[in-house]
């Protein structure tokens, strides 16, 4: 192959992935896109919904959720929930577990008694 041919290559190929590059440039910016829109539409329905609620518990629920999500505070565990965590660690070591099933079932059987 002589020089003039290969160059020809060289700046065929440069050009394709020149090409490559900027679709692949506009597919991640189209994602972004439906990314930025989908929480922007989320906010929305959130706002739509939280306007709507008239139950103060509930929306202190709510806003202690999205503090906590949103704050850069370590969350400090009284001793009582240090206590119940260690049980909690001390029951799994031992096998004292039941699955969720068993207790979904418990809890209706309960309320069925009631």
């Amino acid at each position: 192959m002589e020089f003039a041919s290969i160059w020809q290559e060289m700046q065929k190929q440069s050009a394709e992935m020149v090409v490559e590059q900027i679709v692949c440039e506009i597919c991640f910016q189209s994602e972004l896109n439906d990314l930025i829109m989908s929480t922007a539409e989320l906010q929305n329905q959130l706002i739509r919904k939280v306007v709507n609620i008239n139950k103060d518990y509930l929306l202190e629920e709510l806003l202690n959720i999205i503090e906590l999500e949103t704050s850069d505070d370590i969350v400090q565990l009284t001793n009582f929930e240090k206590e119940q965590i260690d049980i909690g660690l001390r029951q799994i070591k031992n096998g004292e577990t039941i699955t969720n099933e068993a207790v979904e079932k418990e809890m209706k059987d309960l309320l069925a008694n009631d």
